[in-house]
């Protein structure tokens, strides 16, 4: 007598259920890891933009940038505001060190509001004097772009201020430091 034995190729129904769960949690793990990784990178390139338009107003005040009408404005800044998804530079014309919003303002927005993206903001401002501001001023005035700090009343804010990004969740944060000697540091 000669017992065969008889060979099944395939899975069984237990292998492709397993293989199943297996496939979806694993997917189910990178999705929501992506969104992380998305929300670690949007922060990181808002930060380099924000950086990116504070050197961009030392640019302007060493090249002492000429405004409409062929007029140069003593100082360029650029105005932050926590919990504020904007920011923008700005011409100080009357030398304040801020940015004049009153209903007649001689200061002169220079283009449009600064949006970041997918919910990131401002999430604090920290400064060496007077604690925490709402809001920072960081001006550069010409011709040697020397940097100096105050808040929307004019309060002089020290030697350096730190204005932190935060994502929507505040998960994620990052901070842009700026002194006085205009150097700008990212963390």
């Amino acid at each position: 007598m000669v017992f065969t034995q008889e060979k099944n190729a395939g899975f069984t129904l237990m292998e492709a259920v397993v293989v199943l769960g297996l496939i979806t949690l694993l997917s189910t793990a990178t999705l929501i890891n992506f969104t992380g990784v998305n929300d670690a990178l949007t922060l990181r390139k808002e930060r380099f933009q924000a950086a990116l338009a504070i050197r961009e107003a030392q640019n302007m005040a060493l090249a002492i940038r000429l405004l409409s009408g062929g007029v140069a404005a003593p100082a360029y800044g650029v105005n932050f505001s926590a919990n504020s998804s904007t920011y923008f530079l700005f011409a100080d014309r009357n030398n304040t060190r801020r940015y004049d919003s009153s209903p007649s303002p001689s200061d002169q927005k220079i283009g449009s509001d600064r949006i970041m993206e997918k919910g990131i903001k401002v999430g604090s401002i920290a400064s060496q004097l007077n604690g925490p501001p709402p809001a920072v001023n960081i001006t550069f005035a010409s011709p040697e772009a020397d940097a100096r700090f105050v808040n929307n009343s004019g309060t002089n804010l020290g030697e350096w201020v730190e204005v932190t990004l935060t994502n929507r969740s505040g998960s994620f944060t990052t901070r842009i430091r700026v002194r006085t000697s205009g150097q700008v540091t990212l963390r």
